[in-house]
């Protein structure tokens, strides 16, 4: 009987250290989360260094493909056009004493076929103006990029979004390697 009831005052007791553990981990929590408000400070920073070193960068890509007997070169040059483009701090904290100045960048893609020049084209985001809508049509920039291969097409992939934000699009232009090419698309 006495091993009986010291085994339910041990299960009596122990039922209320679950409160303890929980207001414990409450305190973790708490702290945590000023550990992760600098992590994003952190990564704000970060990201803003890089968007002001790719002011004065110029990015280069080139890939080679083959589809049956032609051979494709593929050069993408991405820079920026170091025009102003003033984004409203609202964007990011309400507190910030001033705007965003940042720039739009330029696409500017080569393709050689078998060793002749077969298309050249500059991309930017006028481009794609008539599908975008609202704050990302006014504010946002090229950015990130990307080219790729598909059966008998380039696609260039790139994001049209607002700087050091989560706002924006995913968006591609895809170019057909065989075919005629627009006028338009040429340019010397």
């Amino acid at each position: 009987m006495k091993k009986i009831l010291f085994i339910l005052f041990i299960i009596l007791t122990s039922c209320s250290s679950p409160k303890n553990r929980t207001e414990h981990l409450i305190e973790q929590d708490t702290d945590t989360i000023g550990v992760e408000e600098s992590r994003d400070e952190d990564m704000f920073k970060y990201t803003y260094k890089k968007l002001l070193d790719s002011y004065n960068n110029i990015l280069n890509i080139d890939s080679t493909y083959i589809i049956d007997k032609d051979t494709f070169n593929v050069h993408l040059t991405y820079n920026c056009l170091s025009d102003s483009l003033i984004i409203p701090k609202s964007f990011y904290d309400p507190d910030l004493k001033e705007d965003l100045i940042t720039h739009n960048f330029i696409i500017k893609l080569r393709i050689i076929k078998n060793n002749v020049l077969f298309m050249c084209k500059s991309i930017t985001k006028e481009n794609f103006i008539n599908t975008l809508d609202g704050d990302v049509k006014k504010y946002a920039i090229l950015l990130y990029p990307y080219i790729r291969k598909k059966s008998d097409k380039i696609l260039v992939s790139v994001s049209i979004s607002i700087p050091l934000t989560d706002i924006g699009v995913s968006r591609t232009d895809t170019l057909s390697l065989y075919g005629s090419v627009p006028e338009s698309v040429i340019y010397k």
